[in-house]
């Protein structure tokens, strides 16, 4: 709950007054977790739900000082008994040292993921660019999924 979601409470609290003179946003990441329980990871999965919930709370308090809150939810799947570091590719799964064990859960995702990727980075990069941005300029309180399909099969 610290990692996950108190500290996403605290350092909206600390920057809010700063952005509501600049007409800021604020764009958190998330997790599919947040909205499908997952037996193993129950302790994570509420964690998510209240990000996602102090979200959407958060921006219809600060909406009207012209301040939006988005939010962009990656998906981790399960896969048999195993779970799957998502369906991204990053260093933090490398460090993990899960090394064939991980390369068969990107193997299995990238034949199984509706789009037949595993996703980059940049995926999620770009829709933060997109919410922060101008062009999301009548966008508040939602949510992007960016997984490639992942969390519809």
């Amino acid at each position: 709950m610290d990692l996950n979601l108190h500290s996403v409470v605290t350092l909206t609290h600390y920057v809010a007054p700063y952005l509501e003179k600049s007409k800021g946003n604020i764009v958190t990441i998330s997790s599919i977790l947040g909205q499908q329980p997952n037996q193993y990871f129950m302790p994570y999965c509420v964690a998510k739900a209240a990000v996602d919930m102090f979200c959407k709370s958060i921006a219809i308090e600060l909406g009207p000082k012209g301040v939006r809150v988005n939010y962009v939810s990656l998906a981790t799947k399960l896969i048999d008994t195993c779970d799957s570091p998502t369906a991204m590719r990053t260093n933090f799964q490398r460090a993990t040292g899960a090394g064939q064990i991980l390369e068969g859960v990107l193997s299995h995702l990238e034949e199984t993921i509706p789009l037949r990727r595993i996703g980059r980075i940049e995926d999620v990069g770009n829709v933060v660019l997109f919410l922060a941005s101008d062009k999301s300029s009548f966008i508040t309180g939602e949510n992007i999924v960016v997984d490639g399909g992942n969390s519809l099969i």
